[in-house]
Formats: C-alpha cells, sequence, structure tokens
C-alpha cells in the first residue's frame, strides 16, 4: 500500500511539472516578445534625428537626412575707396564702414610693375573711384590665400570684370584648358586691339609671374 502510495504520488508530481513546464514554455516567448519590443522601442528613440508622435497615434520613427551644402552669394555694397591695380581694390562698406580688399573675380589685371600695369589701374580708377559698387562673393571660398575678398563688382548691374576684359585693360582668367568667365570678351578685344592688346607684345599676367615672381618679390 505505502508503495502505491507513494508511486502516485510521484505521478502527480510529474504531470504537475510537466503542466509547470509547459506553462513556462508559453510564458517565455511572450516575455522574449516583450524585450525585442522593448529593446526596438528603445533603439528608435535613441536614433539620431527620430521623432515621436502624441500618444493614441501610430509610432513612427523618421532620421533626418544629412542636409546639402549649399553655395549661397554674399551680396555686400560699399564706396570704392582705392584703387590697387586692375583687379584689386579697396571698398569701405554701407553696413559697418569696413574697409575691405576685393580681388575681382574671373579677370587678371597686368602687375603694377608689369607694362601696362598703371594704365590698367587707371582705367578702372576712372570708372570705379568714390562710386558705390555691389560686391557678390561666393561663400565656397570667400577669400585667397592673403586675404583678400573674392567677388564680382557690379557698378549699377554692370559687371566691372566683363567691362575690363571687353575694354582691353585686363585678361579673362582661365586655368588649364578652362579660359574662363570673359573668354568670348577677351577674344573680341584682342581682335580689335583694345587697350593692352594694341601691343602685339602683350604678356599675361601669369606668364609675368611665372618669369619675375610679383611685384613685391621684385622690389626686395
Amino acid at each position: 500500500m505505502f508503495l502505491m502510495l507513494n508511486k502516485a504520488r510521484a505521478d502527480v508530481l510529474h504531470a504537475y511539472g510537466a503542466i509547470k513546464l509547459i506553462k513556462i514554455a508559453r510564458v517565455i516567448p511572450l516575455v522574449a516578445l516583450g524585450l525585442a519590443a522593448f529593446s526596438v522601442s528603445t533603439l528608435a528613440l535613441s536614433w539620431p534625428g527620430a521623432r515621436s508622435y502624441a500618444d493614441g497615434q501610430t509610432s513612427v520613427t523618421t532620421a533626418t537626412s544629412v542636409p546639402k551644402r549649399v553655395t549661397t552669394p554674399q551680396v555686400t555694397q560699399g564706396a570704392v575707396a582705392y584703387v590697387v591695380d586692375g583687379d584689386t581694390v579697396w571698398v569701405k562698406t554701407s553696413a559697418d564702414q569696413a574697409l575691405v580688399k576685393v580681388r575681382m573675380v574671373g579677370i587678371d589685371a597686368p602687375e603694377s610693375c608689369q607694362t601696362g600695369g598703371a594704365a590698367s589701374r587707371d582705367a578702372l580708377a576712372a570708372r570705379l573711384r568714390g562710386q558705390t559698387v555691389t560686391l557678390i562673393a561666393s561663400s565656397s571660398r570667400a577669400h585667397d590665400d592673403y586675404g583678400r575678398l573674392l567677388a564680382k563688382v557690379d557698378l549699377n548691374g554692370e559687371d566691372m570684370g566683363r567691362w575690363m576684359v571687353s575694354q582691353g585693360h585686363a585678361w579673362s582668367y582661365g586655368y588649364r584648358n578652362y579660359l574662363g568667365p570673359y573668354a568670348a570678351e577677351q577674344t573680341q578685344a584682342q581682335a580689335t586691339e583694345r587697350g593692352l592688346f594694341a601691343d602685339a607684345a602683350a604678356e599675361n599676367p601669369r606668364d609675368f609671374r611665372k618669369r619675375h615672381g610679383s611685384c613685391q618679390v621684385l622690389k626686395k
């Protein structure tokens, strides 16, 4: 009798253990699922640029894309205080009365110590000295290696760089196979022998600097 009771108790315990194991087995996937959901929601909240919605709405997470760099022209107005040479001027800005040294983009005028340098400077000074101009600089590279503001100089809507080249007072600034923005104006000025191009021996400032260096170097 005693053995029969023990066997019956063992069967009951065995059955109870099996039921408990079944319950545990059922619970484990639910716990795992809950942990997975918690991990996903935590990741979504910690993701850079994530955006959450108010309770009661569908939860959507979006990542903010990296904005593209946009080059925006910087426009400044001021009065021309001094003309250094055929492509460089000092401008007193209208906003804060600061003196800014400006290198006109797109052109290359003769060096001040080069043949034609004085004539180029005087031609630009006759048009710009004391005049209010608009400077249009690109934010991609606002200054050159000498700290000069790189800008297009407009006088009453007229591009002074274009005017300088068309009148034969400067070259279109190019490099390698690129002839520069005012190549057509330069070709026309050379064909009609305007300004500097009246002299068949007129030398491109770039070639002059390669042979002699800048005027500052020659003065030393």
